[in-house]
């Protein structure tokens, strides 16, 4: 499990998530987001954050 930081706002740091999610490469399986978030927002680049873990699977699902 890799924590990804959040913004000023209370939302998913996407650059945070971009470098983690890249680094993790093909053993990123998943994404857990609570919504709405334990700070109370609902994530409003909700569909870039899973566009952002679909991509950088490479190798699709086993």
């Amino acid at each position: 499990m890799v924590v990804v930081a959040c913004d000023k706002n209370g939302n998913i740091d996407l650059t945070d998530l971009r470098a983690k999610a890249e680094q993790a490469g093909d053993n990123l399986s998943c994404i857990m987001v609570t919504y709405p978030s334990t700070h109370g927002v609902y994530e409003e680049t909700i569909r870039e954050v899973c566009e952002v873990v679909h991509s950088v699977r490479r190798s699709g699902l086993p």
